[in-house]
């Protein structure tokens, strides 16, 4: 079963009407500091101590006897009309230090464990009565009394401009419309009143800015410094080009030699092909990047020489002239 939780334990409120002037308690305590008196400010609606100097001396109490308080003069009646109470006596039971402390080798009896205990339990009661108290009171002056200031879903996508203040408090799914980031190239069209926070991902520059609501403009919070000076051109660019793989690249104006790298191209001036070194996870390597073409087809045959002739031996003609024709072109 849920634990109790009575106030009447540990505090009791009474109306003030301006004569009565003793006040009595039915709850126990351990010290007569441990019992307060407070007094509602209407101004504030909130409970202030007696002895507070807000009050400039005008509620000075004292104990009449053990359960009875007396003011020096009468607390008035509360002039709001939903006021019941304006006047609470209460305990606050000091926890520190504990009634008891034990040492080592010291006795322990049953009492100093028994007040012990009793001042842990009346502290905790307190607990129990007076966090609901105060919590109830901030819940009910910031959100339950503004029900009718909530700012729902619906109306927050119909009129996002409206009501942009701190009087006003969102449900979840409006807090969300109302922050959601715009996600766009273009810059966002303008609105009588722009959501404080706003952020703006712009898709084309790669860039975030917010909402400056006081200077009423887009600001960028990209981090970046400003350009520096352009630096010196590097040395130029050079092909290889040899007949066969080069080993090393070479030696360029001022720069050595050096070991190849990966991008380093060279011309095959031989077969007429660029390549590119490249390295990969296992090896180095010339790679060609020049694309060839589909092998063409076969050539048509070139024309047929005679279809006949007659073979003379040269060297049984020696002194001797001859002529013959080949293809009629040709006589010696």
């Amino acid at each position: 079963m849920p634990c109790a939780n009575s106030c009447g334990n540990s505090e009791i409120k009474y109306k003030g009407d301006g004569s009565q002037v003793l006040y009595t308690f039915p709850f126990k305590y351990m010290a007569q500091s441990d019992v307060g008196v407070d007094i509602y400010n209407e101004s504030t609606r909130l409970w202030v101590n007696a002895d507070d100097p807000i009050w400039k001396g005008e509620y000075k109490w004292s104990f009449a006897n053990a359960t009875t308080i007396e003011f020096e003069k009468a607390p008035p009646a509360p002039t709001l009309a939903d006021t019941d109470y304006n006047i609470k006596i209460y305990r606050c039971t000091d926890i520190d230090p504990l009634i008891a402390q034990f040492n080592p080798g010291s006795a322990i009896r049953a009492r100093d464990l028994n007040d012990n205990f009793e001042q842990l339990q009346l502290a905790i009661i307190e607990g129990r009565c007076q966090i609901p108290d105060w919590l109830y009171d901030y819940l009910e002056d910031e959100y339950w009394d503004k029900f009718d200031d909530v700012i729902t879903y619906d109306e927050q996508i119909n009129d996002p401009s409206a009501k942009v203040d701190d009087d006003h408090i969102f449900t979840a799914k409006a807090i969300a419309a109302r922050h959601d980031a715009y996600v766009q190239d273009a810059k966002p069209a303008a609105l009588p009143v722009e959501q404080e926070g706003k952020i703006w991902n712009d898709t084309d520059d790669l860039q975030d800015y917010f909402w400056d609501s006081t200077g009423k403009t887009w600001v960028s919070f990209t981090k970046t410094g400003p350009s520096g000076p352009a630096g010196p051109f590097g040395p130029p660019g050079k092909v290889i080009i040899a007949d066969n793989p080069p080993m090393q690249y070479p030696a360029v104006g001022d720069i050595k030699p050096r070991p190849l790298e990966s991008g380093d191209m060279w011309w095959d001036s031989n077969r007429v092909l660029l390549y590119v070194y490249y390295t990969d996870n296992n090896s180095s390597q010339w790679v060609a990047v020049s694309k060839t073409g589909p092998k063409g087809d076969d050539g048509k045959p070139g024309p047929q020489g005679p279809s006949s002739y007659t073979f003379i031996d040269p060297l049984a003609l020696s002194g001797s002239t001859v002529t013959f024709e080949i293809d009629n072109l040709l006589t010696i």
